[in-house]
């Protein structure tokens, strides 16, 4: 059964009486004219009654209003208006609190030609350099061997956390860069590879309240007293937990934390056993690019901050702290009909639940948020974040380096997500719960991620769901994922995983079809490529296997025209209409698979060897349903024939035909190479024309010919020579040149030096 979505949309409609027969009719008033207004952070003040001056950025001119910062300037906007930004740093939290209509939307925008930044991180000054007395790099009288290195100041205050059992949330920036706390084991950036913890002891399993080590907590008691840990807890979602670290006991090799675990440490049940880190320990700052903070103030009422910096030169304008929480935030009833568009926004974390570039909590719920075109990068949080939403569009942003979700929508319905760049994230690149119809079509998703996080994840009562045209490439973890979800379509996708036994995977039954067809899956190495789980119908159709089986349980399973380049344990019995090709050489299957270009070979054995998809697609009625997406088309857009066989695969091969020109003497030599096989009755036909005249065509040209001259002709014209492949006296490929025949050619030597 689809799952209900109820938004709380609430509509102010006004009745007003008829006006008397023969009583003048009421005054309709004058439309009012959208209107450009302009932010400009160079001014001093804000350039109001019109006088903001384009040319100049000051209020000489008569170009309309401007305001110093987004917030002001977009918060005096009106349902038609565009809010275009100059280029400049904006350091400030936008807060909208307007609302376009559905035929008047509110556009904030860059300035045509320029590229505004919004920065959410403040500027550190009064950077020392350390010396070997430095009482917070000294523990029990050792002082940090780097010190020479490390470099100080302080603040009077810690930027504060709500996450349980963590006081602070501080993040350093360098030069536009994440800075890494100091830990143990290192890290080499700021998305976490819990892969590189410390696997716990056979000691510890069932603790929460310590942890024991006989390898490498051998320091001295209380070495680690005020450090805090990180505890890759499996039982807890597979989450990490931090603590603060209040002893350590060198006899005992343990480490005690200020609160207990969630769950009791374990090491078994799982691929990893849990594992940990230390970090924030002032012996832990040994490489550059990281930091250590004080979390208790001194007498003064100070907090000091140590880094080792990558460049040491003019630290007090590379070296940032975190200020604001969210780049964009449309408050309650507000952000409705607004379009984003053509920023830069970085630097943003915080305490809130969700917080980052684009954000929209729970509990405000809003119709038509567009985000378009936007570089969305090192923000601690999630880059957009977006719920209870309808009719919104994400469309090409480049969403990259986050420390939390790439891209996530909650309790939508029309969520629309196209065109985007989204990678490298410590959680999942693009997430999505409780969403009533989407289309996630053209994406390009992946690089590197944290433990929790996945390609793609379609969790808890989505419905109705169309991936296509995307390619998900990821480092480590699960390309794609789903959960108790209903109605599902796969087409026309790539999908790779450097290290994960599924490529495809759902965690439980779901509700309603799964379809899969014409898609290349890549990576699967243990379990098999795909594990569908749901009571609908579940179709694979025309899918390219690189490794693993297509599997499912629940409703009934169709699995047929496939091909499997390999094996696993669990590979099941073929249908007679798949293809074994564990013999295939990837080389003669893919035009450059070294080279990751899928497009398939003319020889390939993939060509022609599926069906076509019209019978899955009408009867599901998957145009009806998500019109905007061409069913009968490649991952190149190139024509897929509903009646015609159907290449395996996200990508039809298509002829082509190269043709090249030499201009000579009164005369054209022409050559021709075409990437196929021709069909026998195929023959060549030329025609060609210059200015003013045109001549007969040359037709019935043999299908083995590759080149053919054109003579009698006058040089120093341009001819526009047409070369055609006919078949029945149709052409079905075609190439154009144009040459201009002369008597004179000069050649260039060649020179090694």
């Amino acid at each position: 059964m689809k799952k209900l979505i109820v938004f709380a949309l609430i509509f102010s409609m006004t009745f007003q009486a008829l006006p008397a027969l023969g009583a003048p009719a009421p005054e309709i008033p004058a439309a009012v004219a959208a209107a450009v207004i302009y932010v400009d952070g160079s001014l001093a003040n804000h350039c109001t009654g019109g006088t903001y001056s384009v040319a100049n950025r000051d209020c000489s001119g008569s170009d309309g209003n401007a305001y110093t910062s987004i917030e002001e300037g977009v918060n005096a906007a009106l349902p038609g208006d565009t809010v275009q930004v100059r280029d400049g740093l904006y350091y400030e939290q936008v807060d909208i609190r307007v609302n376009g209509e559905a035929d008047n939307r509110i556009v904030i925008q860059n300035y045509p030609g320029e590229a505004p930044v919004l920065e959410g991180s403040q500027e550190l000054a009064g950077w020392a350099q350390c010396t070997g007395d430095d009482p917070y790099l000294t523990v029990q009288g050792t002082v940090n061997p780097h010190f020479a290195a490390i470099y100080r100041t302080s603040v009077s205050a810690l930027p504060e956390s709500q996450s349980p059992n963590v006081e602070h949330l501080v993040v350093l920036y360098e030069n536009g860069e994440f800075m890494l706390p100091a830990q143990d084991p290192d890290q080499s950036m700021i998305i976490q590879n819990q892969k590189r913890y410390i696997p716990i002891e056979e000691e510890s399993v069932g603790l929460t309240d310590y942890l024991i080590d006989s390898d490498h907590l051998t320091q001295p008691d209380n070495y680690w007293a005020g450090a805090s840990v990180w505890v890759w807890v499996h039982a807890e979602n597979n989450n990490i937990q931090s603590r603060v670290i209040t002893s350590s006991n060198q006899s005992q090799r343990s480490i005690t934390f200020d609160a207990p675990l969630s769950e009791p440490l374990a090491i078994s049940g799982y691929t990893n056993p849990d594992a940990y880190s230390i970090y924030n320990h002032p012996h832990l700052l040994d490489q550059p690019g990281e930091y250590f903070y004080t979390p208790q103030p001194d007498g003064d009422g100070h907090y000091w901050l140590y880094i080792w910096p990558r460049n040491t030169s003019d630290l007090a304008d590379k070296i940032r702290i975190n200020h604001e929480q969210m780049g964009f935030f449309p408050r309650q009833t507000f952000g409705n009909y607004v379009t984003i568009d053509g920023f830069e926004i970085r630097g943003f974390s915080g305490n809130w639940t969700r917080n980052g570039g684009v954000i929209i909590p729970y509990g405000y719920p809003h119709t038509g948020l567009h985000v378009k075109n936007c570089n969305i990068h090192h923000n601690y949080g999630d880059g957009i974040s977006l719920y209870q939403g309808v009719d919104d569009l994400i469309e090409g942003n480049t969403i990259d380096t986050n420390f939390g979700a790439g891209l996530e929508g909650m309790m939508h319905a029309n969520l629309i997500i196209k065109d985007n760049v989204v990678r490298n994230h410590e959680g999942t690149n693009v997430s999505f719960d409780v969403n009533e119809r989407m289309e996630i079509t053209g994406n390009r998703i992946g690089g590197f991620l944290g433990t929790h996080g996945n390609g793609m994840a379609i969790y808890d009562g989505c419905n109705d769901v169309l991936v296509a045209g995307n390619i998900i490439a990821i480092e480590r973890n699960v390309p794609l994922t789903f959960n108790t979800m209903g109605n599902l379509v796969l087409y026309n996708n790539i999908l790779y995983s450097g290290d994960s036994s599924r490529i495809i995977a759902s965690w439980s039954m779901g509700t309603g079809y799964h379809l899969a067809f014409n898609n290349l899956i890549l990576g699967a190495d243990t379990e098999g490529a795909a594990y569908f789980r749901t009571s609908g119908n579940k179709v694979f159709r025309n899918n390219i296997v690189d490794g693993g089986s297509l599997t499912g349980d629940g409703g009934d399973l169709e699995s047929t025209y496939n091909m499997y380049t390999a094996f696993v344990w669990n590979q099941p019995d073929l249908n007679p209409t798949e293809i074994d090709g564990r013999d295939v050489n990837k080389a003669d299957l893919f035009a450059d698979y070294a080279g990751l270009d899928f497009h398939l070979k003319p020889g390939s054995p993939a060509r022609d060897a599926g069906v076509s998809a019209d019978d899955i697609i009408q009867a599901y009625g998957l145009q009806a349903l998500f019109p905007s997406y061409n069913f009968y088309a490649d991952m190149d857009g190139n024509s897929r024939p509903a009646a015609s066989a159907w290449d395996l695969g996200p990508y039809r091969f298509v002829p082509d035909l190269d043709l090249r020109g030499q201009g000579i003497d009164r005369a054209i030599r022409l050559d021709w190479m075409v990437n196929t096989v021709l069909p026998v009755t195929t023959t060549w036909t030329i025609n060609y024309e210059s200015p003013g005249s045109a001549y007969l065509p040359i037709t019935g040209l043999t299908n083995t010919l590759r080149f053919h001259p054109l003579t009698g002709l006058t040089n120093y014209v341009w001819y526009t020579v047409t070369l055609h492949a006919m078949l029945d006296d149709t052409s079905w490929l075609s190439a154009t040149v144009r040459v201009m025949p002369t008597d004179r050619c000069v050649y260039l030597p060649l020179v090694l030096r």
